[in-house]
């Protein structure tokens, strides 16, 4: 989702009668009952801050030439369809907030606007507690001289706070598409920006922490009490990976985060005007679901149990010397080993 500011404010206190927000959804296709219901919510929404909400549909042909993006089979080109914001965006945007749909947002977004970029292209996180910089090694494609290049602040493309003057003044479109057209990249449009724009604003890590690494890594406790206070005043949630806030995904993994991220989420979506109905329906399936995947584990783990006792009965009756011998060995240790 993009927005885009179209009043020149900086004070996030300043009356709603002199700001507003234009939410723009790029997609490959929006069906006519979406579109309906979009309107609905502009309509809502208005009557609490005024907003426009505009679709654009794109034409991924131009992306075609390189390889997917998602995760595991929900690929598609959509995430290229970040490097077309100064072709989507009116000429007189000076700065725009690109968010991936995975973004749980949990501040006023007007503090992010009020930032000073400070002559920097854009403002990104980088998905961690704290920045880093890294060398970058790209594959040339067909026989071309493979790429080495150094980042200062390697960041994540699924929040830009852009300064749209500076992105077009430098060209980035063009100069992601010569990256793409001439070198093999791991993670599509991110390792294409992070080398058209080698200089950006890290972010705090309050926006924009990655979830799944936050909830699968075993952190050190000098980090873990780190992320524990980033978390604590967390702004935006990055549900990457397999931790969407909509999946089944914390059902296995983490109970309060099920309760802090996909609870809050799942609140918000069937509260949203035009789309409760939908959103109330696939919440009942995952609830459904849920039971079903509880199930499933209980049998797996008896599964396993019984496996792992018929190895061992078999291991016996291959070994019964071995397993008589460790057998006398035990009872002997218990009796007169003090």
């Amino acid at each position: 989702m993009h927005l885009d500011k179209f009043s020149q404010q900086n004070n996030t206190e300043s009356s709603n009668e002199h700001e507003g927000y234009c939410f723009h959804i790029i997609s490959d296709f929006i069906s006519q009952d979406s579109l309906h219901k979009l309107k609905l919510l502009e309509s809502n929404l208005n009557q609490r801050y005024p907003c426009q909400i505009k679709t654009h549909i794109i034409d991924d042909s131009i992306f075609r030439p390189y390889k997917k993006w998602g995760f595991n089979g929900d690929k598609s080109y959509s995430a290229y369809y970040r490097l077309l914001i100064d072709e989507i965006l009116p000429s007189e945007v000076t700065k725009a907030l690109y968010l991936d749909t995975d973004m749980l947002v949990l501040c006023d977004i007007r503090e992010l606007f009020a930032l000073d970029l400070k002559g920097k292209i854009l403002a990104a996180s980088n998905g961690f507690s704290s920045p880093f910089s890294c060398t970058l090694n790209f594959k040339a494609r067909d026989s071309g001289k493979d790429l080495v290049t150094q980042t200062n602040q390697y960041f994540c493309s699924g929040l830009l706070l852009i300064d749209m003057e500076q992105w077009r003044k430098n060209d980035i479109l063009s100069k992601c598409i010569s990256f793409l057209e001439n070198y093999i990249t791991d993670f599509a449009n991110q390792d294409a920006i992070n080398v058209a724009i080698t200089d950006s604003f890290i972010l705090p890590p309050h926006y924009g922490l990655y979830l799944y690494q936050y909830i699968i890594i075993k952190h050190n406790q000098e980090e873990t009490i780190k992320l524990q206070k980033i978390m604590k005043h967390i702004k935006i949630i990055h549900c990457n990976g397999p931790a969407k806030a909509w999946s089944s995904f914390f059902i296995r993994h983490s109970d309060a985060m099920q309760t802090f991220v996909a609870d809050r989420w799942w609140d918000m979506a069937q509260n949203t005007c035009g789309f409760e109905e939908e959103f109330k329906l696939r919440k009942l399936i995952l609830d459904y679901s849920k039971e079903s995947i509880i199930q499933n584990d209980e049998h797996i783990k008896t599964l396993e149990h019984n496996i792992s006792k018929l190895e061992e009965q078999i291991w016996r009756l291959r070994h019964p010397y071995k397993y008589r011998y460790k057998k006398l060995c035990r009872i002997l240790k218990s009796r007169f080993v003090r």
